[in-house]
């Protein structure tokens, strides 16, 4: 017999929603409204932080670590892995925004991808595109948290 049942039709009149209270809904929608008001007063801190952010995730990929980028580290120059559509200023803006840091001078290189044999296999390693970032003197970046 329960069976059954769910294929009938619900009855008309009958409250479908048991658990929903219509003063609680309400409440939700005017805490909805003030949330939206006082993020339309200060748009520029919302939505600017939401795209600074954003726009650095577009940029840069990640920093490089090796032993070259270790030594470059000592004398201010930190080495990130970049998208291949990125250009100097574009990683200048992102570095300055992201890090708060004065950067003096950046320059790019381009990793071509590589065939690697492995028997009778062949696949092809990845190419990608390194940014050499120059921070100004007495300025530092911390790549890895400590």
């Amino acid at each position: 017999m329960a069976i059954t049942n769910i294929f009938n039709k619900k009855e008309e009149g009958k409250n479908t929603n048991l658990g929903s209270n219509p003063a609680k809904s309400a409440a939700k929608v005017k805490n909805a409204k003030k949330k939206m008001v006082s993020a339309a007063k200060n748009p520029e801190k919302t939505i600017v932080a939401a795209k600074d952010n954003a726009s650095v995730y577009r940029i840069i990929r990640n920093p490089h670590i090796t032993e070259k980028a270790t030594r470059l580290a000592e004398i201010n120059q930190y080495v990130f892995k970049v998208f291949d559509n990125i250009n100097k200023d574009m990683i200048k803006k992102a570095v300055e925004d992201y890090y708060g840091v004065k950067v003096v001078a950046v320059r790019m290189v381009n990793i071509h991808s590589r065939k690697k044999r492995r028997g009778k296999g062949v696949a092809i390693k990845q190419g990608y595109k390194k940014a050499i970032v120059a921070v100004a003197k007495g300025q530092t970046i911390e790549v890895l948290p400590r």
